[in-house]
């Protein structure tokens, strides 16, 4: 299925491409051969070179677009082990478990890191890539972005004393993350990225903090609404294997790596 998704990406628009210039090719042939024998040559040589040139753009375009997408997954999948290996969603469990502990200095307190150059410096190629991707990817920045304008409020809260107003701070950040890195995973998916059981520990790890963040139990219907639903599906249900533990029924046909 991974290598099915990769060649629709990546690997079709090529075969097409080089189809469509094999039928002109033999429309060619058929046109040449009640051509003047003394420009016959010309043509032919002409045709050559400028098939070649629509191939080599062709090749070029869908080299381009590979390189993009490896990119992108990479860096998407560093994020996503970064937070993970930081126990981020932990931390932000705890701080909701007793806002009255305050900021602790670590996931609460803005960088000055810019983990998003690579996202601003592809704007022209991005756009070269199927939608799916493209959504997935621009959503998956702009959440996590989000999400961490969202914590820059903790650095008020000096005079925000009230438990449930702090509360309603860390909840947002949870549900602006949890998005980003469910649509970092999707996006994931649709680029053909194998996913590793670390992978499905994270996305245990963002059900749970979801849960009681929101104080609903409802990151099943998230994704079971969800317009990616059964990308979603297929990745919760494998971690629930790893981990021995089913999730809630999502009626959606399912479709397995």
């Amino acid at each position: 299925m991974r290598t099915l998704r990769r060649l629709a990406l990546n690997r079709w628009d090529l075969g097409l491409g080089l189809v469509a210039i094999l039928v002109a090719t033999a429309a060619f042939a058929w046109f040449v051969r009640a051509a003047d024998p003394s420009i016959r040559s010309a043509l032919i040589a002409g045709w050559i070179a400028v098939a070649l040139a629509c191939a080599g753009g062709i090749i070029r375009l869908t080299a381009t677009r590979q390189g993009s997408i490896r990119l992108f997954s990479s860096e998407i999948r560093a994020l996503q082990f970064g937070l993970h290996s930081m126990d981020m969603l932990g931390f932000w469990r705890a701080l909701h478990a007793d806002p009255a502990a305050g900021a602790g200095g670590f996931a609460d307190v803005a960088r000055k890191e810019s983990y998003f150059a690579f996202i601003h410096a592809s704007g022209a190629t991005i756009g070269n890539l199927h939608p799916d991707v493209v959504e997935s990817t621009v959503r998956f920045y702009t959440y996590l972005k989000m999400s961490r304008d969202a914590a820059d409020s903790l650095g008020g809260w000096d005079k925000v004393t009230d438990p449930a107003a702090r509360r309603a701070h860390i909840r947002y950040v949870v549900i602006l993350l949890a998005q980003s890195m469910l649509w970092g995973f999707i996006a994931r998916w649709h680029m053909g990225a194998a996913f590793r059981p670390d992978d499905y520990a994270f996305l245990a790890e963002i059900e749970k903090a979801y849960d009681e963040v929101t104080v609903s139990g409802t990151f099943h219907m998230l994704c079971g609404g969800h317009q990616q639903r059964a990308v979603l599906t297929a990745l919760r249900e494998e971690a629930a294997r790893l981990s021995a533990v089913q999730p809630a029924a999502v009626p959606d046909k399912i479709v397995r790596e």
